[in-house]
């Protein structure tokens, strides 16, 4: 129980606002088994903000990814994303491609390897636009 606390408290100050308030993070973490969670973290994004699907394929790109500070973690599923998306020209990049607009759920499953820890840092790097302006986020 300190641990989901702790996790919970940590991830709501890390994920405050990224840059330029393009979107605001909320992190939850659900126990799924004995040291197996699920988290959860919702993005609310801001007017006219958008973040790049998971399968937009442009070189230098990086997908939307968790990444967490601990050795101890391990990642048992891949990231799992949802949210309202659409078909869009982006002007930015040149191409027609996949977009989250208003609110992005990811999900991943997670191993903790030492019960012990007390608390982990997850960051989420992603990549929004707005038709105007790139923004890569890692919050």
């Amino acid at each position: 129980m300190r641990f989901l606390i702790t996790f919970l408290f940590c991830c709501t100050t890390v994920f405050a606002y990224c840059q330029q308030t393009a979107v605001k993070w909320n992190a939850e973490l659900h126990k799924t088994g004995d040291g197996i969670y699920d988290v959860r973290i919702t993005g609310d994004l801001q007017k006219a903000w958008y973040i790049y699907s998971t399968e937009m394929k442009v070189e230098g790109l990086e997908a939307t990814q968790l990444m967490f500070n601990d050795q101890q973690v391990r990642t048992n599923s891949s990231l799992q994303t949802t949210g309202e998306s659409i078909d869009i020209f982006d002007s930015i990049f040149s191409v027609q491609t996949r977009v989250y607009r208003t609110k992005i759920l990811l999900g991943q499953s997670i191993q903790l390897i030492d019960s012990l820890s007390n608390y982990i840092t997850v960051t989420v790097k992603a990549n929004a636009g707005n038709q105007a302006e790139f923004l890569p986020i890692e919050e």
